[in-house]
């Protein structure tokens, strides 16, 4: 036996919620289910025939009070007592003439006309007949059916159950659907409609939106989709639970990406907002995402409003908490952290000066927290000092600050680090150096002022910190390259042992992947490639292997090269396989590629073998 599959469940909501309305899908269910008569009475509660089937269907979630709406209402939950408040109402107002009752009196019955009294209503301004496959499902879905189950014997099966009349059929009821049109159904569905598990209902009612009384969802980000906007018309990435790598050429997209993904997980921007180009692309502009919880998952959405040129989220737009940093290439940071601050609604964004001299209000930069973190001893820095080791060059050995001291023309007293060839001013440091001393005062800032936020509000602290960095290997020699990604992923440990990561990076580096060799995990990570093909940009999510040598990952189908070398050196080359191969070779080619052999390969590069042999064959002189 199998059970209805939860993707057919999930359309079937779907379907349901477009027009059907609740009285039909409740109330008229749960009396025709009871068999209420028609034309007389009989002594009844009408709240408890419906309170029944709320129960009996409409209890997706045991941990909440609430029930699942999946009919057009303006909410997806209501609550315990709907039966006999909400719901009442709708009974006894506007469907009042359907029954045979007194007030006050326990005798229910139905009308002799209900069916053309209830048909008008249920097919007025927003509300339509109930999809009548859509409606069979849903009140299937707790039930085991045999593996050859077709929409057909569902609905049958609902119509037999319910007591369903001809004509109440007819009225109420249409047969079209967009899940498999009617006339065909006896040729039975795809293998989709079943599955081997019994469906999780509570995670399909999340997907929605999660009742008023569910617990605060501990999870990730799980997917971001975007559909007429970016550099595709479409385009989906599966993210890892602790890791995702992307990597492409140039102007393909991966910022984008990483913007996407800080817009799903914050709903803000960090930077411009994503646009759609053209009035079509407009209006059918869409991006979306998916949170895996506890639940399941849950999506979510955000559509393009062209009349105000921004985007606008779904109703009850939810985000998973946790502690969010993203690091641009330019230097420039963006921290999302509601313990912190829950009455400002204006994302933190900090250009890289703002990050080295502080923004008034905000931060006081790392220029002056260094110093005073460091003379007043606090916690801070021995944190700061720790996650600065970590993520230190292996070949500068690792960063240590020392005595700070005073410069010509600042009133400020600035941070020193020691190298082994001496001491360097903060100010004065490399690039490199620069980049990864702002990333790790920007990350232990945020968390010391994520857990000062939790201790002032009495919240628990968040127990994931999302880290995003674009272009991971700008600035950093290809010592760093090797070890920097490994240290991050490292770094949650340091702060608290019970803080957990996930980390989305950018990267041109063959180094930075090659660095992930015995750390890369295919249950937790994701690799993508960002690739042209034609004029169509495409992201593909990639298997991860061991090429070993940095050469073999620049020929590997990720970073695309035919060969490690210089461009020139790829051209002789080409060239000179190309004489191997041919049928017919000129001497004076063949010794005017191998002079050219000569200007761009080293005297023990391997390709000299096969080609002084073939050379001397064809009788040239090297």
């Amino acid at each position: 036996m199998t059970y209805i599959s939860e993707s057919a469940i999930t359309q079937a909501i779907e379907e349901l919620k477009a027009s059907t309305h609740p009285f039909l899908g409740i109330t008229f269910l749960a009396c025709k289910k009871f068999g209420l008569p028609v034309g007389k009475t009989v002594r009844v509660k009408l709240d408890t025939v419906t309170k029944q089937h709320l129960n009996r269907h409409h209890r997706l979630d045991l941990d909440s009070e609430y029930f699942f709406q999946p009919f057009k209402s303006a909410s997806n939950w209501v609550k315990g007592d709907y039966a006999s408040s909400g719901l009442q109402g709708v009974n006894t107002r506007t469907f009042g003439d359907v029954f045979l009752h007194e007030r006050g009196s326990p005798e229910w019955g139905f009308t002799e006309n209900y069916v053309d009294l209830i048909r008008p209503r249920i097919q007025s301004g927003r509300y339509r007949k109930a999809p009548l496959v859509a409606i069979a499902i849903w009140a299937a879905k707790y039930q085991e059916w045999p593996a050859d189950t077709t929409l057909e014997g569902l609905v049958e099966e609902f119509l037999r159950r319910y007591n369903i009349t001809p004509s109440e059929r007819r009225a109420l009821f249409t047969t079209a659907s967009s899940l498999t049109p009617l006339p065909v159904m006896a040729e039975g569905l795809p293998s989709s409609l079943v599955q081997s598990e019994a469906p999780n209902l509570k995670a399909i009612a999340h997907r929605f939106e999660p009742p008023k009384d569910a617990h605060e969802p501990e999870g990730t980000l799980a997917a971001i989709e975007m559909s007429r906007v970016g550099p595709a018309d479409g385009l989906r990435l599966d993210l890892g639970k602790r890791l995702t790598v992307i990597a492409g050429d140039n102007g393909l997209g991966k910022s984008f990406l990483l913007d996407v993904a800080w817009w799903a997980a914050t709903g803000r921007w960090a930077g411009r907002p994503a646009m759609p180009f053209g009035p079509e692309a407009a209006h059918a502009a869409r991006l979306s995402y998916e949170l895996k919880i506890g639940a399941g998952r849950r999506r979510c959405y955000s559509r393009f409003e062209p009349r105000l040129q921004t985007w606008v989220h779904q109703r009850n737009y939810p985000q998973v908490p946790a502690l969010y940093v993203y690091a641009g290439v330019d230097g420039a940071f963006s921290i999302e952290d509601d313990h912190r601050d829950e009455t400002d609604e204006a994302p933190r964004n900090f250009t890289a000066r703002e990050i080295w001299d502080g923004k008034p209000g905000r931060m006081e930069g790392l220029v002056r927290d260094w110093v005073n973190w460091q003379l007043s001893g606090k916690e801070w820095f021995s944190i700061f000092e720790r996650v600065l080791s970590l993520l230190s060059p292996t070949d500068l050995g690792t960063l240590r600050p020392t005595n700070p001291t005073r410069m010509p023309g600042d009133p400020r007293t600035i941070p020193v680090i020691s190298h082994p060839y001496g001491k360097t001013p903060v100010l004065y440091a490399s690039a490199g150096v620069r980049r990864i001393m702002a990333l790790t005062y920007v990350v232990v800032w945020a968390w010391q002022e994520h857990r000062l936020g939790s201790e002032l509000r009495g919240l628990t602290p968040a127990r994931r910190l999302v880290l995003l960095v674009d272009e991971l290997d700008a600035h950093l020699h290809p010592f760093w390259q090797r070890t920097i990604l490994p240290a991050i992923l490292d770094i949650g440990d340091l702060l608290d042992e019970h803080l957990k990561m996930q980390v989305v990076v950018s990267t041109h580096s063959p180094f930075v992947l090659a660095s992930l060799e015995t750390r890369f995990d295919p249950a937790s990570d994701a690799l993508y490639y960002l690739s042209l093909e034609g004029t169509e940009v495409r992201l593909n999510r990639e298997e991860f292997y061991k090429h070993g040598d940095v050469s073999s990952w620049l020929t590997a189908p990720i970073f695309g090269l035919r060969y490690a070398r210089s461009k020139d050196a790829e051209r002789v080359l080409e060239h000179a396989m190309q004489l191997q191969l041919a049928r017919s070779t000129d001497q004076s080619e063949i010794q005017q590629v191998s002079d050219q052999l000569k200007k761009v390969l080293s005297s023990d590069d391997p390709f000299w073998r096969r080609w002084i042999y073939f050379a001397e064959q064809a009788g040239a002189t090297l």
